[in-house]
């Protein structure tokens, strides 16, 4: 029963989303919310309750800096509940620790008399002994992505004491480069055993502007219903399901986020795809980002890959081949050593560009060349190529000269007033440039299509000056981040070569490009 300071307690009333929790608690959840849809009370009175009716029972509840301003307020709510139950304990719980990073509940008897030993703890993120001594059952974690990486990992070290604990990451959703965007998509693709849950700020019932008017001066059409739709709420309408005064807070929003589509995009969020945001001076514009977002899909399962083979889960597929087309496969590659980065190879469609599928892992040069020749045999008439340097040379060794792969990528470069034709793709500093730009050129004009949440959270972190600079440190760190960036990027440069062996293969007539080729 939570307290409403001018009537007192009022009953505990679920909303939406709150019931949806409810009904489908699990142990391990990460749940990525709109702000102020009350999911952090409905956590907290559960754990709450757990702690004071039962025997042993500890509850941690790790919240965000600043501390001195974000603790307060879980701390009261808390209280209220205990308050509201009051009856059914001893006395009012002990607090036996009380600083300003950390507060610990203490309960003695119940009502029976019976010895409760449990307790409540608060701590903030960059309290050095959270989770210290392990133990226990029910854990909290708030607003992740304000975690710093130090502060992040000591918690995810401690959750190892406490694998049989009910845990909850619970979080606005920020950008697709911290923590809290790796825990849900991971949860999403079936990657850890965590189990995701969205919660969009329409299922809120206070998200609602009533008629009338959304900021002084407003133009009288936006005070009525049935005012001209952006594409945007037009799409929150016709898929989400929202009336109008809904729409209404959505518009209103924009302008209290003083025009900034992305902090209104992540504070009301409404699907798990578009509230997450780039971070930084990213070379990719916003809005190509969210066309990009709005791709992802799960791939196909492995049973329809070739031979039914995921190669050990390092692949993944979107699209089935098929024996009249042709394919074009590019490696970035890597020494194939744990501590190496990983070696990232693309498989598009020459046809129409379609992201066909992705392999990546830790992969010697020599394995790299024997899955590239495999798959470009199990597609069919199928293009390979793959960054020219030191270490492909296994690669080569492979393709070329055990295998004989008769379609090989070449570079045509002028030597002494020669041209010669070389196996591989060139890229260094003086490429990567032009090479990334031509991507980024591709996306802006909308032809540039891709399932795959990984090359999509990639292209988000690519950043202005960064992968351009000749800094060797900057170059290699981002190579090694990037790899399917660069993999794909380099696919890209094999797009005129692979296209002619379309003539090698059965005409096809060419379907509409209105159609994404995720869907054909």
């Amino acid at each position: 029963m939570p307290i409403d300071s001018s009537i007192g307690f009022v009953p505990f009333r679920f909303t939406k989303s709150q019931e949806r929790y409810w009904a489908n608690q699990r142990q391990k959840m990460v749940i990525a919310k709109a702000r102020r849809v009350k999911m952090s009370a409905i956590v907290e009175a559960d754990f709450t309750s757990q702690t004071m009716f039962n025997t042993n029972f500890h509850s941690l509840m790790v919240v965000q800096k600043p501390i001195e301003e974000t603790l307060p307020p879980h701390v009261k709510r808390v209280e209220a509940f205990i308050r509201s139950t009051q009856k059914k304990l001893a006395g009012f719980p002990t607090m036996t620790r009380d600083t300003t990073q950390h507060k610990v509940f203490d309960f003695g008897e119940s009502e029976h008399g019976a010895r409760l030993e449990s307790s409540i703890t608060f701590v903030g993120s960059g309290s050095k002994d959270v989770l210290q001594g392990g133990g226990y059952d029910f854990i909290h974690a708030t607003e992740i992505p304000s975690y710093e990486e130090e502060e992040y990992q000591s918690l995810l070290n401690g959750l190892q004491g406490s694998r049989l604990a009910t845990v909850r990451w619970e979080s606005r959703p920020e950008n697709m480069n911290d923590h809290f965007y790796d825990l849900y998509m991971a949860a999403k693709n079936g990657e850890s055993s965590d189990i995701p849950m969205f919660v969009p700020f329409y299922e809120e019932e206070d998200y609602f502007w009533p008629e009338g008017p959304l900021w002084d001066n407003a133009d009288p059409i936006l005070e009525k219903d049935g005012f001209p739709l952006e594409s945007e709420e037009q799409l929150l309408m016709d898929i989400h399901g929202l009336n109008w005064g809904q729409v209404r807070y959505w518009r209103k929003a924009l302008s209290d986020a003083k025009g900034n589509r992305d902090i209104r995009a992540s504070q009301l969020a409404y699907d798990d795809v578009s509230c997450w945001r780039t971070a930084g001076s990213p070379v990719v514009p916003g809005y190509v980002m969210d066309y990009l977002m709005g791709q992802v899909r799960n791939p196909l399962p492995k049973e329809m890959y070739p031979d039914g083979d995921d190669l050990n889960g390092m692949l993944r597929m979107w699209i089935r081949p098929q024996a009249d087309e042709a394919y074009a496969i590019y490696a970035d590659p890597a020494e194939g050593y744990i501590q190496s980065h990983d070696t990232a190879i693309t498989i598009r469609r020459a046809r129409d560009w379609a992201y066909v599928g992705e392999i990546r892992g830790k992969i010697s040069p020599e394995d790299t060349g024997r899955i590239m020749v495999k798959m470009g045999r199990a597609l069919g008439t199928t293009l390979i190529g793959w960054e020219r340097e030191p270490r492909s040379a296994g690669i080569r060794a492979i393709v070329i000269d055990q295998y004989h792969y008769p379609y090989v990528y070449k570079m045509t470069e002028n030597k002494w007033g020669n041209a010669d034709h070389i196996a591989g793709l060139r890229i260094d500093a003086s490429t990567k440039d032009g090479i990334i730009g031509s991507m980024v050129d591709f996306m802006e004009s909308g032809e540039y299509h891709t399932p795959s949440d990984i090359l999509v959270k990639q292209w988000s972190q690519v950043q202005e000056g960064n992968v351009y600079k000749n800094d060797r440190e900057k170059h290699q760190y981002n190579t090694a981040v990037l790899d399917m960036v660069m993999a794909d990027a380099g696919c890209f440069q094999l797009r005129d070569q692979a296209r002619r062996l379309l003539t090698r293969t059965a005409p096809r007539k060419r379907r509409s490009s209105l159609v994404p080729v995720y869907l054909r």
